[in-house]
């Protein structure tokens, strides 16, 4: 194969890529996912939470889904209506223990001036029947401003 021929065919694929050719067959964006998330609630008709960082998020421009090991749902991302974050800070037990361990009473002080944080995501939509509903989720340091920005690219609603 010539030089030119490998540049066009190179050039072809890159165009079919760009206008929409590497997505599936739905014509819908596979979404990207994300581990390290929890379901503390609010989703119509499931009950409990999956309090476990071993759950998979995934937002498309379609839904977004939730998968778990005994809870999985999706959401039409039309359906959404407000996204609210919100992040708690709490003294962190593991590093006034550690500051115990290494130093007494003056590291238990010091170790509980540590502060960790929470990161909460509620998403509030309506349902099929126009009521309205929410749910709560807990995200890890890691991911959360990605999520974040995700679902807000996702559904429109601005930040």
């Amino acid at each position: 194969m010539t030089i030119d021929r490998r540049l066009a065919v190179g050039l072809a694929i890159a165009a079919a890529l760009l206008c929409g050719g590497g997505q599936p067959a739905s014509g819908q964006a596979a979404g990207r996912t994300w581990s390290n998330v929890m379901y503390l609630g609010g989703v119509e008709g499931i009950r409990g939470k999956s309090l476990d960082w071993d759950n998979k998020l995934t937002i498309a421009n379609d839904k977004i889904s939730f998968s778990g090991k005994k809870i999985t749902f999706d959401i039409d991302t039309k359906a959404v209506r407000n996204l609210s974050y919100r992040g708690h800070q709490h003294m962190s037990d593991g590093a006034t223990a550690a500051g115990f361990a290494a130093g007494g009473l003056l590291g238990a002080f010091v170790g509980s001036r540590v502060k960790a944080t929470d990161h909460y995501l509620e998403l509030e939509y309506v349902l099929a029947d126009g009521s309205p509903a929410a749910l709560l989720l807990r995200l890890h340091k890691d991911n959360q401003q990605e999520i974040i920005d995700a679902l807000h690219a996702a559904t429109g609603i601005e930040k």
